[in-house]
């Protein structure tokens, strides 16, 4: 559910309660309700696990709405339910946008007809701008994919429906369609987390060798020392929590550019999935820091605290992993090579 907002009706308690008393007396609200009733009293019994003596004590499902009925029904008043079949609500279906070449694209760009577009076209262009430089990495696509999206975010973009996108991106990068450079603008054009932190894992995960180096550490690289990342915390957060040791040797020479408020930041990003190796970064940072006079320092160490804390706060599976990477994750049989395991004591 939504939630929240702010009513267009009065905000005086007479109006107030006029509005509230249409609602509740509403036959299309007050129907739902009871059904939604109904069914939580029986799923409050059968489906929560209660001990069996609760569940023989307790009033069953059909001994209450014959008491419903019997007792309670006739002596308050609801509203009269029409015998007459319930029409679905018609629903309006988003109107796509459809390409029948690149040229279409280029017009529609060319034209700046596309800032009036709808939420669904917006996403539609960004998708097909989106494979066009994902699938060759035509640098010629980056301003284009840069406008559209700050346009597509401008006007309202959810997170969810982005982070979607990113999704699409995966499963093309996976088929063989489109190179890992398709992330690059998730990390450059957008601040959420969840978002960036995916993209980041993804693009890393997904680039293969160039020279004997990673091909995404050389782009993050220079996106970092030009400050070009829209979230440098998250994006460095996101590759510590990943727990792979060519990874972690990397952002070495990156972690003298965080400040400490970004570290702060980075610290906050965790996995669900503690890695060995994620925990003892941490840790040697803390104790590389713990006897420095300096006040960013000092901060950094609580920081490198926070994140420890934050393993066994967001653990779900109740072990620490250590592992290998295999890059490119998307041309190999196995993703991560499990080398050791350990359980986490609950004590």
């Amino acid at each position: 559910m939504a939630g929240g907002g702010h009513s267009d009706e009065a905000d005086d308690p007479v109006s107030a309660a006029a509005y509230l008393a249409d609602v509740v007396t509403s036959e299309v609200h007050v129907k739902p309700e009871l059904q939604a009733l109904f069914y939580a009293w029986a799923g409050s019994i059968e489906k929560t696990g209660i001990s069996g003596h609760m569940q023989d004590t307790a009033l069953i499902s059909e001994e209450f709405k014959r008491f419903f009925f019997e007792k309670i029904f006739p002596a308050v008043w609801l509203p009269e339910f029409s015998e007459e079949e319930e029409k679905e609500p018609e629903i309006k279906q988003p109107q796509r946008l459809k390409f029948d070449s690149i040229e279409d694209v280029e017009k529609i760009l060319a034209s700046c007809l596309w800032k009036r577009f709808p939420e669904q076209q917006l996403v539609d262009l960004q998708r097909v701008l989106f494979f066009c430089y994902g699938a060759e990495g035509d640098t010629s696509y980056i301003a284009k994919i840069s406008a559209v999206y700050k346009h597509a975010v401008a006007e309202g973009l959810d997170s969810d429906t982005r982070l979607l996108l990113e999704g699409e991106m995966v499963g093309l990068v996976e088929a063989g369609k489109a190179l890992p450079v398709v992330f690059l603008p998730f990390l450059v054009l957008d601040d959420d987390v969840p978002i960036t932190t995916k993209a980041a894992i993804e693009f890393v995960s997904s680039s293969d060798y160039v020279n004997g180096e990673l091909y995404a550490f050389g782009e993050l690289r220079n996106l970092f020392s030009r400050s070009t990342l829209t979230n440098r915390a998250a994006v460095f957060g996101a590759l510590v929590a990943m727990g792979d040791s060519e990874v972690l040797e990397f952002l070495e020479e990156l972690r003298p550019q965080l400040t400490a408020d970004e570290v702060r930041e980075a610290a906050r990003i965790h996995t669900l999935f503690p890695q060995h190796r994620a925990i003892q970064y941490w840790l040697h940072w803390a104790k590389d820091v713990v006897s420095s006079p300096s006040e960013d320092d000092q901060r950094n160490f609580g920081s490198c605290a926070s994140a420890l804390i934050l393993v066994l706060e967001h653990d779900i599976v109740g072990r620490v992993s250590i592992g290998k990477r295999n890059f490119p994750w998307h041309k190999t049989e196995h993703a991560i090579t499990i080398e050791r395991e350990w359980s986490i004591d609950p004590r």
